[in-house]
């Protein structure tokens, strides 16, 4: 459909399929099936014609296989289509074609251009070609473990609160210089109290030198640290895991003792509802970069790539479901560790008595990079009795590349404060090489075709020849194709280090070995290899075509340098021959892709197998450069093969087109649809209950019903389409849907039954539709049970917003309790602040968002475009005044707040459902078909409120009573912080750090909570927040104070502690990252109109994907001034002078800080919008007592 809608004047030839010897009932049905659509398109008046290969003109006989046709076969489809093309031509439906195109038509020649998919179209791509039955053909087997017990590698006297220090193991600094893969795991020590973290480096040995003081700059909770490689320089860098599951990192520079520099904002975001104790930080595919993985209580796995070349993910590639949870979960947790040294992590289970059960990581064998696993069953057996903590039990490269086994123990019990680390080395091993990573190729015995070499681990090398000669490939269809083959040669090298090319151009492919190690002052390559297989820095391929290979260097972003076989004696060096394409080094190839002799150069997604190519254009004469280098460059175990084929496109030579002398096709007549009407999807909806017909019934008909609206929008003479009919349809059977007087468990409207209770029919009388019957107008029938669901939904959703509005009117009281501080009572409500309170709860109906499961993305944004409207409803007429005075008067009276919005809801119900949209208006006629086309309403369940006695219908979606309640309450805190003038300052690390360079002595005023020492906890402790990046909110401070003049009101305790705010069941998280946000949406201070939440909520439904967690979006409107490019104002006497009213070093702290706050921040504005308040301003309004 949308072809049709998009490009006006398209012409469909839908093709039926070809005769099948293998499954002709299946082949039958489908072809039934596209015989009835193209009938319903057809009826529909749009362009389509059916090509018919199952009339008996194409035999079974001329299917070669069952499924593909032979050469004759090949031409009868051949002489189909040319006769339903000629029928379209007939018609007068064909016409010029667009000229945006990737050919030029005319152009011919003997080289190959490979553009993509164009090898899919040769038959013999996808053949498989290797069995790898053969004995030399081997794998190292499973894991088996074995270990040697090493005693006591570290004792340690602490704290004695032993929960809050952990122990570490991570590679912090690289003593040895070892090469990837034998790094030494370095011993971390982490006091939680204050993040004070103390390194042991290993010498090499599994002994530790000296502690030594290492700085993070970091406030992350204890139980929230990480340690892990992320962007493959072989050092671990510092990650802490928030709260809420959020991933943020510090990059390792290098250095000794190390340092670290934090990269600001939200590495990986949480999935929705995995909070910290659910995330594992593994390398599933083995590529050096940490990935992030989620798992739940029967330990499924779920895991997300880690993609790009430098510090930050350059994307987060979804790998689904890598581990399904295994018989041993009782008591174990999980966790990934390499524990093979094959730079994959395997997963393991621990239990509470130490003992281990692991799956070791291997390549998968189907699409994508989901890990095949090897059960290893139990591992280590653990120390006999509970070990505690989980954190004491530790897996590391003590003693070389596979994790060894670390118990954390107190052997002055119960001194806690003693500690021993024993160590089991790990001497295990299995489960590291599979029989496709020996797969190598090239023409041995210079016959044109690449024979198979099999190289072991070890380096022995077995050449299978290929028999065909070029092109041929035909033994491969039997299984064939390949002589019996024996260990041709023993080197004694790591399989890594052996290539595979014709050195000497005599036509035959030679064996080429790379020493690992790096020739000083040698000239030649530098690189060495890193992780994995295919990570090496030295690669042969011939650049120039004269059949040579040449000796390349690449570094790990792809940038090659070249030293040219020009056939002498020696190697000519050219200098880089081509610049980083901003990919990783694995996944780089060189292969001649267009038949002109010269290796082109690839990348590979690993994840789906789509290669991109830069065709090698060739030297550059004269010492000529491009982008720095010397060649020019354009972008255009079992194997299977894919052929490269030519693609389509342009002609085979020069001169006419010779007649492919096609057989005569000249059908009898066309095959009858056995369905024409549809009658078996109307069948299943108009006489069965199937509870909820959604997605697969649903899918095509709510796009064709937004499409349909969208072609009466702008056709000159409208035709009345299905979506005008069932708007029209709609106004006549729920104009007596009460919104809040209907039972939302019994038959709706006038005449539209739908029985839900038990197995009984969903039945829509012929009355129902104007005298239509349901059968002849399904289409109809079911997007009016679509809207009558939509209507039930908005009811229920004004029942449950009935209920909390109540509830939450209960916590009013506390509310003013707990964030109205000890000056002022009866404090007076701001003008407009009832504003606030119903702009939030009127977008409380995206609490239904996480119930609706796997169609969250289209049903999401759905139902925040609801939010969004019925913000931008609560304007316009705008909701009525309820003439609050104070917050007493909101305690006593919050029924008229609900009333005035559950109004507002009662408007946007009629908009939607009953007034009829203008005449030619788009955006009218196409708002309800826009909602319903997700398909969520097309689930009768939507509307469904809970059953009696607690029990739920099968197939109920839950809706999110605690985020709704948080959206009525959190506006109600922000009023009532915002008669004390609240206000949020933000500030980078270091930005409030003072030094009165005049001064005789080094005076110097600092504070920064988040990433330094909190001074005069007493007063400030609970005054800041720390985001670290959550929310979007970077490395910055965030305090929360109240705006006055006079120190004692502004560091006054207004209920900012998150110990206060979680008693009504908000977070802080949540007001901070909500005011930031609505003030960026708003672009003024302190916004009450409720629009403010429609256009916030209208960017999240055009971007559900990028849209924040619903929490973080509540209309809270404290105003917020970043300091981080304003003209700082200070005064050395205020901050540094003490007298007789400042005569502590905290008055004069905190009246240094209030008097930079005021005097900066009244400067601040935002979208032309003056700071708020006066900096001089003293005391809060009130009202008379009643």
């Amino acid at each position: 459909m949308n072809c049709f809608i998009k490009v006006p004047g398209t012409v469909v030839i839908l093709s039926t399929l070809l005769p099948n010897s293998k499954a002709p009932g299946k082949v039958a049905e489908i072809n039934n099936q596209y015989r009835n659509i193209a009938a319903k398109f057809r009826n529909d008046d749009f362009h389509i014609i059916l090509a018919e290969m199952d009339d008996g003109f194409i035999s079974i006989n001329e299917i070669f296989d069952g499924t593909h046709p032979d050469p004759s076969g090949y031409q009868k489809m051949a002489a189909v289509w040319h006769h339903e093309i000629n029928q379209a031509d007939k018609k007068g439906w064909l016409v010029q074609p667009s000229s945006d195109v990737t050919f030029q038509d005319g152009t011919y020649g003997k080289t190959c251009p490979k553009v993509l998919g164009s090898g899919s179209a040769d038959p013999r791509s996808g053949m498989q070609i290797l069995t790898a039955k053969s004995g030399l053909i081997y794998n190292d087997g499973n894991y088996v473990h074995r270990s040697t017990a090493m005693g006591v590698i570290h004792s340690h006297v602490g704290k004695e609160a032993i929960s809050n220090t952990d122990f570490f193991l991570a590679q912090l600094v690289s003593l040895q210089k070892v090469g990837r893969g034998g790094e030494r795991d370095d011993l971390v020590y982490v006091d939680g109290t204050t993040l004070k973290i103390t390194m042991f480096i290993n010498q090499g040995d599994g002994t530790f030198g000296p502690g030594v003081n290492i700085d993070v700059h970091d406030s992350c909770p204890l139980a929230g640290v990480r340690w892990g490689d992320v962007n493959n320089d072989g050092l671990d860098d510092f990650i802490c895991i928030g709260e809420a599951g959020n991933m943020y990192v510090s990059i390792n520079q290098g250095r000794n003792p190390p340092t670290f520099k934090s990269l600001g904002g939200i590495y990986k975001s949480s999935p929705e509802g995995y909070t910290r104790d659910y995330v594992r930080l593994g390398d599933i595919d083995g590529d050096g970069r940490l990935d992030y993985c989620v798992v739940n209580n029967s330990n499924d796995v779920w895991c997300w790539r880690n993609g790009g070349i430098g510090d930050k993910a350059e994307y987060w590639q979804s790998l689904g479901k890598v581990f399904t949870g295994s018989k041993y979960v009782d008591g174990q947790k999980g966790r990934f560790v390499d524990i093979n040294g094959d730079g994959r992590s395997d997963w393991l289970l621990v239990n509470k008595y130490g003992q281990v059960v692991t799956y070791i990581n291997q390549r998968g064998d189907g699409d994508g990079l989901v890990p095949k696993w090897l059960e290893a069953v139990l591992t280590h057996a653990g120390m006999g009795k509970e070990v505690k903590r989980d954190e004491n039990i530790l897996f590391g490269q003590v003693y070389g590349e596979r994790a060894d086994y670390v118990f954390v123990e107190q052997p002055y019990e119960p001194f806690t404060m003693f500690k021993d680390l024993k160590c089991w080395k790990n001497d295990g091993g299995g489960g590291k090489h599979q029989k496709g990573d020996g797969a190598h190729w090239g023409d041995m015995d210079g016959n044109g075709n690449d024979d198979y070499v099999w190289i072991s681990p070890d380096g022995k090398v077995a050449i299978f020849r290929n028999l065909h000669q070029p092109p041929d490939t035909s033994k491969f269809k039997k299984g064939g194709g390949w002589d019996a083959a024996h260990v041709n040669l023993e080197t004694g090298y790591d399989r890594r280090a052996l290539h595979i090319g014709d050195w000497d151009g005599d036509g035959k492919a030679d064996i080429i070995v790379v020493e690992k190690g790096v020739i000083p002052n040698s000239g030649k390559c530098n690189q060495g290899r890193g992780v994995g297989l295919f990570d090496i820095g030295v690669i042969f391929a011939d650049l120039t075509g004269n059949g040579r290979v040449d000796y390349l260097c690449m570094k790990p972003d792809g940038t090659t340098e070249a030293w040219l076989n020009d056939g002498g004696s020696d190697l000519r060096s050219v200098g880089q021959v081509k610049f980083s394409e901003k990919f990783d080094r694995a996944n780089h190839r060189f292969a001649d892709v267009n038949g002109d002799g010269r290796a082109d150069f690839l990348w590979v997604d690993k994840f789906n197998g789509d290669t991109k190519v830069w065709e090698n254009l060739g030297e550059l004469p004269n010492g000529e450069r491009v982008g720095g280098s010397s060649f020019r460059w354009s972008l255009k175990g079992i194997a299977f093969i894919w052929f490269n084929s030519c693609p389509g496109g342009g002609d085979d030579g020069e001169g006419p087109v010779s007649n492919p002398m096609l057989p005569a096709y000249n059908p009898a007549g066309s095959i009858d649809p056995t369905d024409p009407d549809d009658k078996i999807r109307a069948d299943k909806f108009c006489t069965k209950n199937e509870g909820s017909w959604s997605p697969d019934l649903w899918n095509e008909l709510g796009f064709n019903m937004s499409n349909s609206a969208g072609l009466d929008g702008i056709a000159e003479d409208p035709k009345g389409g299905l979506d005008q009919k069932m708007f029209l349809g709609s106004m006549e059977y729920l104009e007596s849907f009460p919104i809040l007087n209907s039972s939302p468990r019994t038959s709706f409207s006038t005449g539209l039954h739908c029985v839900i209770d038990g197995p009984g029919a969903c039945i829509i009388e012929a009355a129902d539709f104007n005298k239509t019957s349901c059968g002849s107008n399904w289409e109809r029938a079911y997007s009016l049970f679509a809207m009558a669901n939509f209507a039930r939904f908005i009811q229920r959703f004004v029942v449950i917003f009935e209920k909390e509005t109540t509830n939450s009117a209960f916590d009013i009281p506390l509310m003013t309790k707990l964030f109205i501080a000890d000056q002022k009572k009866n404090l007076e409500m701001g003008v407009g602040a009832w504003l606030t309170m119903a702009g939030g709860a009127v977008t409380g109906i995206t609490a239904f968002i996480p119930g609706f499961g796997g169609m969250a993305g289209a049903a999401a944004s759905g139902i925040l475009g609801i939010a969004s409207s019925m913000a931008d409803g609560a304007d316009d007429p705008g909701i009525e005044d309820p003439n609050y005075k104070s917050f007493a008067d909101l305690s006593s009276n919050f029924g008229n707040m609900r009333n005035a919005v559950v109004e507002t809801i009662r408007i946007y119900f009629r908009k939607m459902l009953l007034d009829q949209p203008a005449t030619g208006n788009i955006e009218e006629g196409t708002r309800l078909s826009n909602i319903l086309k997700s398909g969520a309403y097309s689930n009768q369940y939507i509307g469904m409120g809970d059953s009696d006695g607690g029990n739920k219908d099968s197939g109920y979606v839950e809706f999110d009573r605690e985020l709704l309640r948080k959206m009525i309450k959190a506006p109600i805190i922000s009023e009532i912080w915002n008669s004390q003038r609240m206000f949020i300052a933000k500030f980078p690390p270091g930005l409030l750090d003072y030094t009165w360079k005049g001064a005789q002595s080094y005076w110097n005023f600092k504070f920064d909570p988040c990433y330094g020492k909190v001074v005069f906890e007493e007063t400030l402790n609970g005054k800041f927040y720390c985001p670290h990046g959550e929310g979007g909110l970077g490395e910055n401070n965030f305090v929360l104070l109240s705006w006055d003049s006079w120190s004692n009101y502004m560091f006054n305790d207004y209920g900012t502690a998150q110990d206060i705010i979680s008693k009504v069941g908000i977070d802080k998280s949540e007001m901070v990252i909500s005011a930031v946000r609505v003030q960026d949406t708003a672009k003024e201070f302190m916004p009450r109109r409720p629009n403010v939440m429609s256009d916030m909520f209208l960017e999240m439904a055009n971007n559900p994907d990028k849209a924040p967690l619903q929490s973080h979006a509540l209309f809270v409107n404290i105003p917020v001034c970043d300091l981080t490019n304003l003209d700082l104002k200070w005064d050395n006497f205020v901050c540094f002078y003490q007298d007789d009213s400042r005569p502590s070093d905290e008055a004069v702290l905190l009246d240094c800080l209030s008097y930079v706050l005021r005097e900066s921040c009244s400067n601040y504005n935002v979208g032309g919008h003056s700071w708020p308040y006066d900096k001089n301003v003293h005391d809060f309004k009130t009202v008379p007592e009643k």
